[in-house]
C-alpha cells in the first residue's frame, strides 16, 4: 500500500529569514522523525511538495540523515497560468 504524505504543515515547514539570501531554516514538527521511521516500516511512502525542486532536495537530504528514505518524492509542477486543479498526484 502506498502513502502519500504532504510536506508543507504535515512534517514541517521550510522558511526563508531573508529573501536575497538562499538559505532555509527547516522546522519539523514534534514526532515527524519518529511517526515516519514507523509509517515506512509498514508501507511504501511518497513525499509530496509545493516548494521548489532546490527547497524540497534539501527537504530530503535532511531527512535522509535521519534515517527517512522514500520511495518517491514529487514537487507540482510550476506554472503561470491560472487552473481550477488544486493539485494532480498523477
Amino acid at each position: 500500500m502506498l502513502v502519500i504524505i504532504h510536506f508543507e504543515g504535515v512534517i514541517g515547514d521550510v522558511f526563508k529569514h531573508n529573501l536575497a539570501d538562499e538559505s532555509v531554516q527547516l522546522n519539523l514538527r514534534h514526532g515527524a522523525i519518529e511517526g515516519l521511521k514507523e509509517i515506512i516500516k509498514n508501507f511504501q511512502v511518497a513525499l509530496f511538495s509545493f516548494y521548489s525542486e532546490r527547497t524540497l532536495k534539501y527537504v530530503v537530504e535532511h531527512l535522509i540523515k535521519e534515517e527517512i528514505v522514500f520511495d518517491g518524492v514529487y514537487s507540482r509542477v510550476q506554472t503561470h497560468q491560472r487552473s481550477d486543479e488544486f493539485a494532480n498526484y498523477n
